[in-house]
């Protein structure tokens, strides 16, 4: 009894050789605690009397429950963190508005006023507080009703602090009373115990379930109904009741993997189909249903059924024994995880696993020896070995070996395994007569393969493909770029409309016959499909001739303007025309067109109205300042548009004027965008002026990094204010000598220590510093580069060794380290594009600065996870994201999409 352990405690009444007398006296102390853990081990277990029973099932009254849970959030103090639900989160908003008015929390009278709301109704009848929330919010009269009973008790608050106190405790309240209604487990204890009372557990069970017809729509109550027919006190065919409910409840896997199930439900488990797999973990599955679900098509099916210690000794034999083969792409397609299941478990016959293991042994030999023929086209005799004897991986490996006889292609070409013809079909090196042959009497999958062949195909295997009437050949032949070109001629005249358009957009179909034939496409679709090119391909057409870009640009429906302002090769008529159309995406594609002339983007900028920063980085200007080639007049334009992030862009690009920078210099307020224009190539002496005058720290500590920052202004700067911008004034190296000597006497260590590793330090002050009475001072003399060897040697203690720890592979992949203070972003993440890392390259085109070619290139890469970065990147082109609607990835797409 004085042991505190309560787990110990329950140990000792649960042992039979306990006095009755004492064993009565610990449990009545263990429902006192009313820890529910506890409890519910007393509720579950069969040997507890049926007096504590019943004294633990009064105290299963929600009203109870529910008064309990309620008194401890009331009592609670303000900030503690032994929250359980969220209704602990509504005391602690109802504390912050106490607190602030100076008011307390009265646990009882506040008790007393909830309980007037009648909570025990409610939760009775499965009826949320919500209502009185719903209630309160837009009845009046109630709502003033509750305000005057809480003002009485709460006289200092005003109305509106009243109001969020109550909205809090009827939301707390609703869901502390779901809180009660979930926390069942005692209650489900006590009906599944065979030592309740049947008059308890019929009340508990009349009292916590819901009626059956409601039952397939709330599954709430299947913890109580499972208790139930497990209870082996209840006649059977009341438990069989139970179980079909169950099954009507969606539990069938949780009642088929029981022990305890009765043959007859996992008979009727195993007819339905629900809950199979489940079957094959239960040890007392019956043997017939093992059987069957050894013969499962699911490979985990098999592999719990070869864990299950029930499976008999010759299905586990059946399990390890059977095939472990790798198909054309390499993934085994019986896993080896069921033959190590079987293995494992106890029933397995030691001399049969030998056995096994010893025919797996000789099999992979045997493969192995094949596939060293394979690799050998050299010797006429492994090829035939090969052919006549080897099987599918040694196969594979000859049909796609570069340097395999043709003879020995024509062979395998003639293989009944429809993988070894396409692999066949895949070598440059078929002879046409075997790929002719393979078009002749070919399954469909090898028919398409052949029309998907990116090698040379003879003109009459194309042919002989065309004679099938399935429309998917002919698209895939109206998609090679190997068809040739009176074939795809005579495919644009094909009655499917995917093989037609197919052909049209085929980059060699002939543009003269383009020019002819697109007058006479009336179809929308159809040329919307021809424009947005090959499906998958995420190439536009330029084979379509510009007068038929010409005519289209006139098109009425705006999604056809709209692809034809994609195209670099439309006419300067055509863009400028496309320049002032009313759909905004048509312009802003011609806004990002390489081939729009100059006049026309100087006057899209004048034109393009920016007065928010919504969506301002898919705006005309945006797109016009992210161009390498933006003219510098339209630059102009945009700098002065009252939109921060555009601004931004511009001072960053090169061909900026340095008009734009001293307007910027002279009116912007966004010290972001000075930040840019500091490191800007075209700035001027009248800009640095400017920028180092500027109220913000920020940049004039920016203007003291820049190398090419004049000596004049690095002096101004030397006595501001600000002790970072001093201290960059210290480290920059165009910094005048006589106020290096100045800081390198200052009081400030952190102006030394900045001086210290200036480059252009003078021999006599690095000396001087070296002595300096500051660690961090003399460290940084030590590592300034200038320092002579000498006086480094002296500092040797201060430098941090290097660790023999290795560069990671990401870093390993960058060209060089981003230094913000020396580097242009932008021209970093251009190197960093190129690296040779896959990872880095991914990075790269997430970033929003990387620059708009990366991204088109990005667009084209052959990885699919590249060109998802670029659809998620929102500095991509509406172009290039349009075009990525149409990828062959479905996740490319569905994030182009998404972020079109």
């Amino acid at each position: 009894m004085r042991y505190p352990n309560l787990d110990v405690q329950f140990a000792v009444a649960q042992n039979s050789q306990t006095f009755e007398q004492l064993k009565m006296q610990v449990l009545e102390a263990l429902v006192n605690t009313k820890e529910e853990k506890i409890i519910e081990k007393l509720a579950k277990s069969a040997n507890t009397p049926v007096s504590i029973l019943e004294k633990i099932a009064l105290s299963e009254r929600y009203q109870d429950k529910f008064e309990i849970k309620l008194r401890r959030i009331l009592a609670r103090k303000p900030n503690q963190d032994n929250r359980e639900s969220i209704a602990d989160c509504y005391m602690d908003e109802i504390h912050k508005i106490i607190i602030e008015h100076q008011a307390s929390v009265d646990a009882e009278q506040w008790l007393t006023i909830i309980a007037s709301y009648q909570w025990t109704t409610l939760i009775e009848n499965y009826t949320y507080f919500g209502k009185l929330i719903k209630r309160f919010h837009e009845d009046k009269d109630f709502s003033e009703y509750l305000v005057k009973e809480w003002s009485d008790l709460l006289p200092t608050l005003t109305e509106q602090p009243l109001q969020k106190i109550i909205s809090n405790v009827l939301e707390m309240s609703d869901t502390l009373s779901e809180v009660v209604k979930g926390d069942r487990s005692i209650a489900v204890a006590l009906v599944g115990n065979p030592s309740t009372p049947v008059k308890l557990r019929e009340e508990l069970e009349e009292r916590l379930t819901k009626p059956i017809e409601k039952l397939s729509s709330h599954d709430g109550d299947s913890d109580m109904r499972m208790a139930l027919a497990y209870n082996s006190q209840i006649p059977k065919k009341r438990r069989l009741e139970y179980f079909q409910q169950l099954l009507t409840a969606r539990q069938a896997d949780n009642i088929a993997c029981n022990p305890n199930t009765p043959p007859e439900i996992i008979a009727q488990i195993m007819t339905k189909g629900v809950g199979r797999q489940a079957v094959s973990r239960n040890p007392n599955a019956p043997i017939s249903a093992l059987i069957e679900l050894a013969q499962d098509d699911n490979r985990l099916t098999r592999s719990q059924i070869a864990e299950n210690p029930a499976t008999p000794s010759d299905i586990l034999i059946q399990l390890a024994r059977q095939p472990i083969e790798e198909n054309i792409n390499g993934w085994l397609e019986i896993d080896k995880s069921v033959r190590e299941a079987a293995f494992k478990n106890p029933n397995f016959p030691l001399l049969e696993r030998y056995k096994i293991l010893l025919e797996t042994e000789e099999a992979q030999e045997i493969e192995s020896a094949n596939q060293l023929m394979a690799c050998r086209p050299d010797s006429p005799y492994a090829a035939t070995q090969i052919v006549q004897k080897g099987d599918q991986k040694a196969k594979l490996t000859a049909a796609r070996n570069q340097t395999t006889p043709v003879q020995v292609l024509e062979q395998l070409a003639k293989d009944a395994d429809e993988n070894i013809k396409i692999a066949v079909i895949q070598n440059k090196n078929t002879p046409s007569n075997s790929l002719l042959e393979l078009a002749c009497n070919g399954s469909y999958n090898v028919q398409i393969c052949l029309a998907r062949s990116r090698h040379f195909i003879s003109r009459d295997v194309f042919l002989e493909l065309l004679q099938h009437s399935e429309s998917q050949i002919r698209v895939e032949i109206a998609k090679n770029s190997n068809t040739p070109v009176d074939i795809l001629t005579s495919l644009a005249q094909d009655n499917d409309r995917n093989v037609k358009v197919t052909a049209l957009s085929n980059p060699n179909f002939p543009s003269t016959v383009l020019s002819q034939i697109m007058p006479q496409i009336q179809d929308e679709k159809e040329i919307e499909q021809i424009l947005r090119g090959q499906s998958g391909t995420g190439k536009r057409n330029s084979h379509i001739p510009t007068d038929v870009l010409e005519r289209l640009s006139q098109h009425p429906k705006d999604t056809i303007r709209y692809l034809v302002a994609n195209y670099n090769i439309a006419s300067a008529t055509t863009l400028e025309r496309l320049a002032v159309d009313k759909y905004e995406l048509v312009r802003k594609n011609v806004a990002e067109n390489p081939s729009t002339p100059a006049n026309v983007l100087i006057e899209m900028a004048r034109r393009d109205e920016l007065v928010t920063n919504t969506g301002c980085y898919h705006s005309i200007s945006n797109k016009i300042a992210m161009r390498k080639d933006a003219p510098p007049e339209a630059l102009e334009f945009i700098a002065r548009k009252p939109v921060s992030p555009v601004r931004a862009v511009v001072a960053a690009n090169v061909n900026t004027p340095s008009s734009a920078l001293e307007w910027l210099a002279e009116n912007e307020s966004d010290e972001g965008v000075l930040c840019i224009v500091v490191r800007h190539p075209n700035i001027t002496l009248n800009v640095w002026n400017h920028l180092a005058t500027n109220e913000s720290p920020k940049v004039r500590e920016a203007v003291a990094t820049q190398a090419q920052c004049p000596s004049n202004i690095l002096t101004a700067l030397a006595d501001d204010l600000t002790q970072e911008v001093r201290q960059k004034v210290g480290a920059n190296p165009n910094t005048p000598l006589h106020i290096l000597e100045s800081f390198s006497l200052d009081e400030n260590p952190a102006i030394r220590q900045a001086t210290a590793s200036n480059p252009n330090l003078p021999e006599t002050l690095l000396a001087q510093l070296a002595n300096d009475e500051k660690v961090e001072v003399r460290r940084a003399v030590a590592l300034n580069p200038s320092t002579p060897i000498h006086t480094r040697e002296t500092l040797r203690d201060l430098i941090l060794q290097p660790t023999t720890r290795q560069t990671s592979f990401t870093l390993r992949g960058l060209s060089r380290i981003y230094n913000p203070s020396t580097d242009d972003l932008p021209t970093i993440l251009t190197e960093y594009a190129q690296s040779e890392n896959a990872f880095v390259r991914f990075i790269t085109l997430l970033h929003p600065l990387t620059p708009q070619d990366i991204l088109n290139q990005g667009a084209e890469s052959a990885s699919w996870l590249e060109r998802y970065a670029v659809a998620d990147n929102p500095a991509t082109s509406t172009q290039i994201k349009q075009q990525l609607t149409e990828d062959s990835n479905r996740i490319v797409r569905a994030t182009a999409i998404a972020n079109s």
